[in-house]
């Protein structure tokens, strides 16, 4: 999972990649909850699959995506009828192009997500110095000692 849905924790996707590929595994990354919160770049995080949720990015429930690397090659676990030309199966009929339009309209509103992001940043370092003792449930990239720290205290 690229981004928590409940904590926002970012995890080092592209340094669990490199990890997976030195030892000869592929590595599938849930990009669902970050899709539109943040800029998601398949080939930088250097996973072999990743998967998106329209309904995340403002499209159709019901409809996903699963990008794979040219590398990997899957075996269809269902083949398409003659006007899919016997491919696999690609789901709702133009549940892509309404994906597609989502994801358009999200890259393009990121901007508005970083000054969010901003103010959740300001909200967190203010309760944090109201209540010093707090224990946060996740932290971002540097807040904790390692990026999967759980509870942190930082």
């Amino acid at each position: 999972m690229l981004a928590n849905n409940e904590t926002g924790v970012v995890q080092p996707v592209a340094e669990a990649a490199r990890i997976a590929h030195a030892g000869g595994a592929l590595l599938h990354c849930d990009a669902v909850q970050a899709a539109g919160k943040m800029a998601v770049d398949f080939a930088a995080l250097g996973t072999d699959l990743m998967t998106l949720s329209a309904h995340k990015l403002g499209g159709p429930a019901g409809v996903g995506a699963l990008i794979v690397a040219d590398h990997v090659h899957l075996a269809a676990q269902q083949r398409g009828g003659g006007q899919e030309r016997g491919g696999a199966r690609d789901g709702e009929s133009g549940g892509h192009r309404r994906l597609r339009r989502g994801a358009e309209i999200a890259a393009a509103e990121l901007g508005a997500m970083a000054a969010i992001a901003d103010l959740r940043d300001n909200l967190e370092r203010r309760a944090m110095a109201a209540v010093p003792d707090a224990i946060r449930s996740g932290a971002r990239p540097g807040a904790c000692p390692t990026p999967v720290a759980w509870p942190c205290r930082a």
